[in-house]
Formats: structure tokens, C-alpha cells, sequence
């Protein structure tokens, strides 16, 4: 089994490397509008940013959110390149491709010269480089661990799964991870909670999402309760409260975080989400399987996405953005990376459940997420508050795609948590 899964990750390290080569140079040199002119590329260069981490127009540190973004934009460069690499090479320099990162980082930042609506950045190359050697180094520390690991997902997914879900959940309630002790923020934060508690002027958005993850973890927690898999020596009423407790310690733990708020309204859904899914798999555990989990999830992304539901006419729709990754290349924000990644993990949670639903293939669980995400998009051009465009559409894929690529091995009738014998 160990070598059948070793075989499948080769493939999948190459695809994602190839992947992340491409997102690269689409992220970097995005709209492909080029003007070589000596007269341009000489303006060009006089505005260029050559002190690194430093802002001279602005006389401040360089923009946060874009340096983070370069860096993220390398991490997959040189993680996936390690692990393809590594594949025939025992030894390998960190450094390799640290200057991997660097040297295309400067190449695309020399062709941005060219290109009328960017800028050339000695910054944004040096975290090329900088992102490509910290994905080679976690590559690295991971190396031994991550065979392993995909190994014990495959043969005990239930404590597995019950952990994913407890990242996907921390990340979407607490990114994209500013953290804030500013005190006039967080008062700010508490004194929301007091006057709009139901938060009666905010569309539900992402609540349903949040709420059907939460019925996913309280049916895991009660699977892994009623099957006998808790850890040692842990109390069951004590790992009923945790499962219950968590929504509360998420959703206070937003004081800390700049860009969201606690909302009593939303711990109220999770709470609830998280009970219901609880009681069903300890009184009704045949409608805790993955089929049930896929259509609450579907169904949170559809009402979502078309929330606040004030639709128009066909003469008031919205236009529908065509051009890929629009959206950030216009405004690159920590929310705006955070949305794109909820949207990845989310799409990818959908994946799993749908693969562990039907046993399908791994493109098929990606053509059925783009259906839904193209649906979704197609609904919010009558929504007059929604922006729709293919963006969404291609992280889901990216999701679903990423999500699909590990299959979740099925439970045996001894370790069966969904009808225990």
C-alpha cells in the first residue's frame, strides 16, 4: 500500500509543481499588456522600487499584504520542487531553490518594466526567493512525516477527518489571521456584540457555511464518541463539552482579530450546528454519513452565495468578470486573500465528502464542484451587491482538485464509526 500511495504522490507532486510554475507567472505578469518602447521602459525604470521593504513614495514600510502575497506565491515553488526533486535526489540545497524563487522573481520583475499597470519591485523578488526556500525547508521537515501521514489517513480517517475539519474551522473563523491587541479595537469588537447582537443589518453569508461545518465536527465528535475512539483516559462528558464548547472560544477569539467580529447571532448557529450533529450521530448514526455531510455543505455554499437574496431583473444584472484572478490583481487585501482560500478549503471539504460519498473519481468530484461554484456565480449577476466572475469559479476548482487528490479509506466493518456494530 505504501508504495501504490508513494506512485500516486509522485504524480501529484509534479502536477503541482507545473501548477504552481504557472500561477506564478500569471500572478506576476497579469494583464499581458506589454509596451517595450525605450521611452516607456525608461519611465518605467525611474519609478521602479529598488530599496528593499521600504516605500519611498509613501515614506513607509512596503504594502504588508503584498509582501505577503509574494511570499505565498513562492512557497509552492519551492516545496512541490523539493518533494519532485527529492524523488531522485537524496541530497538537495535548501538554497537551490531559494535562488529558484529569486532568479524568476527577477526576471518577472524586469518584464514588469513592460507592463503599463505594474510596478517593478526589488521587494516583491526577494520574497520570491524568500517564499521559495521557506516551502523548500517545510518541505523538508515534512519529508518524512508526510508518506506516513497520508498512509494513516488512508487506513483511520475518523480521527483524521475530525482534525481537518478542526483546521478548516479555526482558519475560517479566525483568518486571515491579523491578530490585534489594540484596545480600542477589540472594544470596538465587544461594544458590536451589545448593540447588534443578531447583527439584523448584515446579510447571513458565510454563517451557513460555518454553521454546516459544525454540524460536520459535532457528528464526527459524537462517531468517534460512540464508536470508542476517544483519546485515553478522556472523560465522554468531557469531550461532549469540548465539541460543544468550541464555537464559543472561536467566536470570542475574534476580539483578537482585526478583520472579523464576534457575533452572537453566529455563535448561535454554530452552537447549534454543532449540536444537532452531535445528537444525530449519537441517537441516529446512519444519518451521519459522508452523503448527509455533502448535501448540508452544498446546500450552506448555494445559500451563501446568494445571500442577501435581493435579486433583479434581467435588465439590472450584473456583468460577469471573465478575466481570472481579477478581482486581486485590482485589490490585493489580507481579506481578500483570506476569501480565496476559505474558498479553496471550503470547495475542498466538499471534495472529500463527495469522493468519500460515491467513490467517484478525482476529476469528476472537481467537475461537480465548478458546477455548483458556476451556478453560484451565474445566480449572483442578479445580485446587485455580489461581484461574479470566474475567480471563484477556478478556486473552487483549485479546492476541489486539492481536496480529491487523497482519498479517504473506507472504515472496516471492525472500525466502522458510522454503523457500529
Amino acid at each position: 500500500m505504501v508504495r501504490d500511495i508513494s506512485e500516486q504522490l509522485d504524480g501529484w507532486y509534479r502536477a503541482a509543481f507545473y501548477v504552481a510554475v504557472a500561477l506564478f507567472v500569471y500572478g506576476t505578469l497579469f494583464p499581458f499588456r506589454f509596451d517595450f518602447s525605450p521611452a516607456f521602459l525608461a519611465g518605467s525604470w525611474s519609478g521602479a522600487k529598488l530599496l528593499p521593504y521600504w516605500d519611498t513614495a509613501r515614506g513607509r514600510i512596503s504594502s504588508i499584504p503584498d509582501m505577503v502575497s509574494n511570499l505565498l506565491l513562492g512557497m509552492p515553488l519551492g516545496c512541490f520542487g523539493f518533494w519532485l526533486r527529492d524523488r531522485s535526489s537524496s541530497r538537495q540545497s535548501l538554497w537551490r531553490w531559494g535562488l529558484l524563487g529569486l532568479t524568476l522573481g527577477l526576471s518577472v520583475e524586469a518584464l514588469q518594466l513592460a507592463i503599463p499597470s505594474r510596478t517593478c519591485s526589488l521587494t516583491d523578488a526577494i520574497n520570491d526567493g524568500l517564499g521559495a526556500f521557506i516551502g523548500a525547508l517545510a518541505a523538508k521537515g515534512l519529508k518524512e512525516r508526510f508518506l506516513p501521514l497520508v498512509t494513516v489517513i488512508r487506513q483511520d480517517p475518523a480521527r483524521i477527518q475530525l482534525f481537518l475539519i478542526l483546521c478548516i474551522l479555526i482558519f475560517g473563523m479566525l483568518g486571515p489571521l491579523d491578530v490585534t491587541l489594540d484596545v480600542s479595537q477589540m472594544k470596538s469588537a465587544l461594544r458590536a456584540i451589545w448593540v447588534d447582537p443578531w447583527e439584523s443589518r448584515v446579510a447571513m453569508g458565510d454563517t451557513w457555511i460555518f454553521a454546516a461545518e459544525f454540524a460536520i465536527w459535532g457528528a464526527l465528535g459524537g462517531r468517534l464518541l460512540r464508536a470508542g475512539k476517544l483519546p485515553a483516559r478522556l472523560p465522554p462528558a468531557l469531550w461532549i463539552a469540548g465539541i460543544l464548547a468550541l464555537p464559543f472560544f472561536l467566536e470570542m477569539g475574534q476580539v483578537f482579530v482585526a478583520s472579523h467580529a464576534p457575533s452572537l447571532r453566529e455563535l448561535t448557529t454554530e452552537t447549534l450546528g454543532a449540536a444537532a450533529g452531535l445528537g444525530t450521530a449519537l441517537a441516529r448514526p446512519p444519518l451521519t454519513g459522508p452523503r448527509v455531510g455533502l448535501i448540508l455543505l452544498a446546500t450552506a455554499l448555494a445559500a451563501s452565495g446568494f445571500s442577501p437574496y435581493h435579486f433583479v431583473g434581467w435588465d439590472q444584472k450584473a456583468p460577469f468578470q471573465w478575466i481570472p484572478l481579477y478581482e486581486y490583481y485590482v485589490r490585493t487585501t489580507a481579506s481578500s486573500l483570506y476569501d480565496a482560500v476559505f474558498g479553496i478549503v471550503s470547495f475542498g471539504l466538499l471534495a472529500v465528502l463527495l469522493r468519500a460519498s460515491c467513490s467517484c473519481s478525482r476529476w469528476f468530484a472537481v467537475g461537480a464542484a465548478i458546477a455548483l461554484a458556476s451556478a453560484i456565480e451565474l445566480g449572483q449577476m442578479f445580485l446587485p451587491t455580489r461581484y461574479p466572475g470566474i475567480t471563484d469559479i477556478l478556486m473552487a476548482a483549485l479546492g476541489a482538485w486539492t481536496g480529491a487528490t487523497f482519498q479517504f479509506g473506507a472504515p472496516t466493518a471492525a472500525e466502522d464509526v458510522v454503523h457500529p456494530h
